[in-house]
């Protein structure tokens, strides 16, 4: 995913781990963590529109993005995450 910020990769990445949907305040203060609340909002906006430009170019959707929660798209790239936890639920049932 050439063109995408750092930190929006560090989104994508939590989002695939946290398997729901997450806070934007949540998601902005673990990002920015020694900013206040209203620059660590600001900081996430700025990357939320960095991916939305990317998305657009890319004609790619990897984030939804709701007014107070972000969460990934159903669409978006499976990752090795995605198939150990399949994995795992496989040996569960045996």
């Amino acid at each position: 995913m050439p063109g995408l910020p750092e930190k929006a990769f560090i989104i994508l990445a939590f989002l695939r781990f946290e398997r729901s949907s997450a806070g934007r305040g949540k998601v902005a203060s673990l990002l920015w963590e020694s900013a206040s609340p209203a620059d660590a909002a600001r900081n996430l906006r700025q990357v939320l529109n960095n991916i939305r430009a990317w998305e657009r170019k890319s004609g790619q959707k990897v984030i939804n993005m709701g007014r107070a929660d972000l969460w990934l798209d159903e669409t978006c790239m499976p990752c090795d995450l995605d198939e150990i936890s399949a994995l795992s639920r496989l040996s569960d049932e045996d």
